[in-house]
């Protein structure tokens, strides 16, 4: 799977698509629910990847805050940006990244 995030490119990367379906339920004085739905979805992906070096690491650091295309093999989606980074040290050099990333849809 070849995954670039803002022309960086992930190693040994793991994308699991998050889609949150846009339902706003209220409870009505009656005790019935009524349902407001969108047929927007938020998108989002939880992103796992391999950083082997310094360098790879501050490039892909360095991406947060930026807005950036996410692109998995071949399909690009714009305007993504990091909403979530959590990182695991495997040895001195070498850390796996978990990331969430989310679309902005306007």
């Amino acid at each position: 799977m070849t995954v670039t995030f803002d022309s960086v490119t992930l190693k040994h990367a793991k994308v699991t698509p998050q889609p949150k379906p846009r339902v706003n339920e209220s409870e009505l004085v009656s005790g019935k629910t009524k349902l407001t739905v969108s047929s927007n979805t938020k998108k989002s992906w939880q992103v796992s990847c391999i950083t082997e070096t310094a360098g790879e690491y501050t490039a892909l650091f360095s991406k947060i805050g930026v807005v950036g295309s996410l692109v998995v093999n071949g399909t690009t989606y714009t305007k993504c940006a990091i909403k979530s980074w959590k990182e695991k040290e495997i040895n001195p050099n070498v850390k796996e990244i978990t990331m969430q990333l989310v679309q902005d849809t306007t």
